[in-house]
């Protein structure tokens, strides 16, 4: 992690450098920034400290583009990008006009990463400051992080509850979601190793610690010594009590590598479901697509009153990721008399043909 404080361009411009580098192979990818920052013609650009800004038109030479900054974290191929930014505050150019360069502007997220951008408000509103030693938003960010085990949805789910509760509705963070899979900044499964080794080193201090008194106890009774014997048993009543507290501990420990063991059972269990639901609503939806069905209107006219009928069936394609749609036949009744004016009908389609009129056309 780099940590940049109070930076000039050339600071920020060096940091954002020196990350992209890193960035190169990495797994995650997380770009958080907090400090004033304004949309110009629709783009976001983050103001330093120095150089000094007085109007919009110096933004572009004298300030870090958002834009840039996502669409150089797509390009370094890291599997997972996150971006915050606590930087809709209000006009940072002194003497100049507000009109216009209020908040920020919403950047596309990335398409070929999983990718997440977070605001701090909603497009072209402020955030507040708060005051803490954080704004508003990024207090309640690092509170949501002290909660181990959240997938990120959640998390930015309650981090906008807070912001919101706490303002009461005068700031709405936005988050902007392009995540293909659940992400965890501690996974639960990690938080249940870390309960399993902390519970591991747990039982053997305590272990070690009952061979301790044990020995002592040994020393006690072969003492002749009265004073030396009185010591030791000084010492083992204080070694006793830390045994007691060692148990305690890890007893709790124990509850908490259990706790955290069910909920990686639960979190698989759950996602083996989600799997499970999603593939029987795939299967049902191209059960339900290659089942011909029938739509109906009526053409009236001053004379006479037509009713036309056509029957069509959608197929999907999965090898060349197509839908077909073939039209099966063609009806024409005179609702005045019920005779069949028109009827014709077309052979179903092989090897991808078919006669009569059909419309083609991917789906992406």
């Amino acid at each position: 992690m780099t940590l940049v404080k109070d930076a000039s361009l050339e600071a920020m411009e060096k940091a954002v450098n020196d990350f992209f580098a890193r960035l190169k192979g990495a797994d995650t990818g997380q770009f958080y920034y907090a400090g004033h920052g304004v949309a110009i013609d629709g783009m976001n650009y983050l103001i330093p400290v120095s150089p000094r800004i007085d109007d919009a038109a110096s933004v572009r030479s004298k300030a870090v583009s958002v834009d840039a900054v996502v669409g150089r974290m797509e390009a370094t191929g890291v599997r997972t990008a996150l971006v915050f930014l606590d930087s809709c505050r209000d006009n940072p150019f002194p003497g100049a006009s507000r009109s216009g360069m209020r908040g920020l502007a919403v950047v596309a997220t990335p398409k070929t990463v999983n990718s997440m951008i977070a605001y701090a408000t909603s497009p072209g509103d402020v955030a507040q400051d708060g005051t803490g030693r954080n704004g508003v938003f990024s207090g309640a960010v690092v509170r949501q992080l002290r909660n181990p085990g959240l997938e990120l949805a959640q998390m930015m789910k309650n981090v906008k509850a807070e912001v919101s509760a706490v303002t009461g509705n005068r700031q709405n963070p936005r988050v902007d979601d392009g995540m293909k899979e659940n992400f965890f900044f501690v996974s639960p499964e990690d938080l249940a190793a870390r309960a399993d080794a902390a519970l591991a080193t747990s039982k053997a201090e305590l272990a070690e610690l009952e061979c301790q008194l044990s020995e002592r106890q040994a020393k006690i009774r072969s003492t002749q010594d009265a004073s030396a014997r009185q010591a030791l048993e000084v010492e083992q009543q204080r070694q006793q009590a830390l045994q007691a507290a060692k148990k305690l501990e890890a007893d709790n420990l124990a509850r908490e590598a259990r706790r955290q063991a069910e909920l990686v059972t639960l979190r698989s269990n759950a996602e083996s479901q989600r799997v499970k639901q999603t593939a029987s609503i795939r299967k049902q939806y191209d059960e339900t697509l290659v089942t011909p069905q029938t739509k109906v209107w009526t053409l009236r006219g001053s004379a006479a009153a037509l009713a036309g009928e056509i029957d069509w069936g959608i197929t999907r394609d999965a090898a060349r990721n197509r839908y077909r749609v073939d039209a099966l036949a063609v009806r024409v009744l005179d609702l005045t008399t019920g005779a069949m004016v028109v009827e014709s009908r077309m052979r179903r389609p092989r090897s991808g043909s078919t006669t009569g009129r059909r419309a083609t056309r991917p789906f992406r």
